[in-house]
């Protein structure tokens, strides 16, 4: 690997190695255990062997690193053990603080804020306790789940210790929302809309809200409305969103509610608003959400997180229309940023996002670019930050040993898209699932098999995303070390091709990340 660019990148993960750096500040696991069967080749030929550090064995994937308000209500006595379980074990014995640990805390203060609601609210707190803008009159709430209750389907829910145990009219919930905040729509999934809020006395001070529609199974709000998701995959979506909220790289969990009712005026304008700068062709265009949910008993799941950034999707479309083509330092740093994103989730909740289009990867620009190049991880060039979105079709497995995983529907594999960028996405769906196919152990279904660990997926959409980036990377360089970079990148792009995903170097994130850095071939 030639040129400074690639050498800074090689030079910053031997230091970081030797170091034994932690790799998500609070989960406990390092990078010495993550790279123990690796042989690092450094630029005197100078080989070692890294071992595992003491600690490296037989670590739970998470540790208890949540907050007091964070921590369960007590749930039913008859409640499915599957909800009973905690996500943290709330008792465990605190972490002795390492002084890397400790910079890493320090260096990630601003950018990594506590796991609570925007407003301050606390979890689990009294209903008189809320703010105006979720109402605070008892009989506002449409639905209590009462201690002595049978669980419902909802409970699913609303039994988790980090979602809010009360189901609300969202008319109510929405309540003082045009007099407080600026909301705007800023995107729109498959099953969900996402909205930004800003403080009108604070520019600047802005959450983001994630509105899934629910569909229960049978009852009051069952009939089939536009793209709902059902509240057992809901539960499972905000679960994983909880548990991979303390890594870096992954978007961050603030609050979850359950509400019931139609689209309130203020998200109903701000669709409207976000349909109307659509293009015309677009199915969206011209649409009202307040038309598509009428129903006063359809039940929502919003989700409030931190704000990941701009999503790659939109910036790719923006520099192919405007030839505003990236450098290699900034195709590099999103690249590397969504591997070590990807490195890390898999070191520790063996994580597969299995959606990784440019529209699920958000980045954020910084004053600086991240100096990580001793400390914390891969060393960017650039100031790129970099985000993981949208856990929908996601796979993790949680500390109690618990696998969350959604069966992804079969109708998209076959899915045939005149657009050349579609279509190359649905290829990687049809791939990971032969992928999957072959990796699954025997005696395991199909309909069992998106519960296995199959890290190959991650390379997959890895592929996926270099070659999307590469291809609005600018050519014309003015260094050795860019030509290097470029090289280097191409050169990896082949040997990561669906096409021989048989004969792989690579079955995971975490090898494509430590081959790259350690292969002399590579570069």
């Amino acid at each position: 690997m030639a040129g400074a660019g690639l050498k800074k990148y090689r030079d910053g993960a031997k230091k970081m190695v030797a170091k034994g750096k932690t790799y998500g500040k609070k989960k406990g696991r390092d990078l010495v255990a993550i790279f123990s069967w690796l042989t690092v080749v450094g630029a005197n030929a100078f080989t070692r062997v890294l071992a595992p550090t003491p600690n490296s064995q037989n670590e739970p994937l998470l540790t208890s690193s949540a907050e007091p308000e964070a921590e369960q209500a007590s749930e039913p006595a008859d409640q499915d053990d599957t909800y009973n379980e905690p996500l943290l074990e709330s008792n465990a014995a605190p972490e002795v603080k390492q002084d890397a640990e400790t910079a890493d805390q320090e260096d990630n203060k601003e950018n990594r804020p506590r796991r609570k609601a925007w407003w301050g609210k606390q979890l689990g707190g009294k209903l008189s306790d809320r703010p105006a803008s979720m109402g605070n009159i008892p009989n506002e709430c449409v639905e209590r789940t009462a201690k002595n209750q049978k669980p419902t389907e909802i409970s699913e829910l609303t039994s988790l210790g980090f979602v809010e145990n009360e189901v609300i009219d969202f008319r109510v919930f929405c309540k003082g929302w045009e007099k407080e905040f600026r909301l705007s729509k800023i995107g729109q999934g498959s099953f969900a809309t996402v909205l930004k809020m800003e403080l009108k006395t604070e520019p600047g001070q802005h959450s983001v809200w994630k509105l899934m529609p629910l569909k229960p199974s049978k009852g009051s709000g069952s009939r089939p409305y536009h793209n709902q998701t059902l509240i057992k995959d809901a539960a499972t979506e905000v679960k994983m969103l909880f548990a991979m909220s303390d890594i870096d790289g992954f978007v961050q969990f603030r609050s979850a509610h359950v509400v019931k009712g139609s689209v309130p005026d203020q998200i109903d304008k701000a669709h409207e608003s976000w349909a109307q700068n659509l293009d015309p062709k677009d199915t969206w265009y011209g649409t009202r959400m307040s038309a598509e949910y009428s129903s006063k008993n359809q039940l929502w799941l919003l989700m409030e997180m931190t704000d990941a950034g701009q999503d790659i999707d939109s910036m790719l479309c923006t520099a192919r229309l405007e030839q505003k083509l990236y450098s290699i330092h900034e195709t590099s740093d999103i690249f590397w940023g969504v591997a070590e994103a990807l490195m890390r989730g898999e070191a520790q909740a063996e994580f597969e996002h299995r959606d990784l289009h440019p529209g699920n990867i958000c980045i954020k620009t910084r004053d600086e670019p991240l100096d990580l190049t001793t400390e914390h991880g891969i060393p960017r060039l650039s100031k790129r930050e970099v985000t993981l979105i949208d856990y929908t079709q996601s796979r993790l497995t949680l500390e109690s040993g618990d696998v969350l995983a959604t069966a992804i529907d079969e109708s998209i594999f076959r899915q045939i898209d005149d657009d050349p960028d579609a279509q190359r996405q649905y290829d990687v769906y049809r791939a990971m699932r032969d992928i999957v196919k072959k990796e699954k152990k025997p005696g395991v279904t199909i309909s069992q098999m998106w519960k296995e660990y199959v890290p190959m997926t991650n390379v997959l959409w890895l592929h996926h995303i270099l070659k999307e980036l590469m291809a609005v990377t600018r050519k014309a360089v003015e260094s050795q070390e860019e030509l290097d970079m470029i090289v280097a990148l191409s050169s990896l792009a082949v040997k990561l091709s669906p096409e021989i995903w048989k004969r792989w170097e690579y079955g995971s994130a975490r090898e494509v990340v430590c081959g790259f850095l350690i292969d002399p071939q590579v570069g």
